[in-house]
């Protein structure tokens, strides 16, 4: 599952439920995004990373 953080003053506070019911219903396609996860130790890699692969739907997470 994708978890991001959704600022309030731009967004409604149910549209998390209402992205959740998209993706449910197959309506809302997953699969257009690219996900790599780095270890917090390794933040210099994920940065580096995050700037050679950035671009629409291309995901940089660091994990604690």
């Amino acid at each position: 599952m994708i978890w991001y953080s959704v600022e309030q003053t731009t967004h409604p506070r149910h549209a998390p439920l209402g992205l959740a019911g998209l993706i449910r219903a197959g309506l809302l396609r997953l699969d257009a995004f690219s996900t790599r996860a780095f270890p917090l130790e390794e933040v210099n890699q994920a940065i580096q990373y995050a700037h050679d692969h950035g671009g629409a739907f291309q995901l940089t997470v660091l994990t604690p």
